[in-house]
């Protein structure tokens, strides 16, 4: 029978059945192929799940606008160079099948005391989503950190969280120069 339904000759052919609540209603997941080691756990698949999601995430950078002649009191527009977001993404780990969901969140320290975390990776002018005026001229050391977190499913099953986020920094040195406003007769 295992052969018919396209497991290995090794394998088991098991139905599976799942209850949400305690065992009080139960839900038939259906036929699977059981290898000879046993199940795969979720936290099994969990720890490759991780390395699958690190691989996934694209490097993060930091430009601004301007690039040069940032004044004081003037907006300053920043881009972490990274998408919104990556669409669900399948995989096959250990013969089960994976949807993985990340979520990336992005935390803006401006070199000035100023914080910002948003949901989007900033953009370019005109879009000022993430942008910030400083009121001092000065030498800035500015830092964007991307915090990937996601969640997954085992065949249909979860979701399950990935155990930890992918963390991601990104630094650069922006000067803030000083205008003075000059008579000219």
């Amino acid at each position: 029978m295992s052969v018919t339904r396209g497991c290995a000759r090794s394998a088991q052919l098991l139905r599976v059945w799942i209850s949400d609540d305690a065992g009080a209603t139960w839900r038939d997941l259906g036929l699977i192929c059981l290898p000879p080691g046993g199940p795969v756990t979720v936290e099994q698949v969990g720890s490759l799940v991780a390395d699958e999601f690190e691989r996934a995430v694209p490097a993060t950078g930091l430009v601004h606008q301007p690039r040069r002649g940032v004044l004081p009191s003037l907006p300053v527009v920043f881009h972490s160079t990274q998408p919104s977001g990556l669409p669900p993404s399948e995989h096959v780990i250990n013969g089960v099948a994976v949807l993985l969901y990340p979520r990336p969140t992005w935390t803006w320290d401006f070199g000035d005391g100023s914080v910002m975390t948003t949901s989007v990776p900033g953009s370019f002018y005109p879009d000022f989503t993430v942008s910030h005026a400083y009121a001092r001229g000065g030498s800035m050391r500015v830092q964007v950190t991307t915090t990937w977190n996601a969640s997954y499913t085992i065949d249909g099953i979860g979701p399950f969280q990935v155990s930890s986020p992918v963390i991601q920094t990104a630094r650069t040195t922006l000067t803030v120069g000083q205008a003075r406003a000059v008579l000219v007769p």
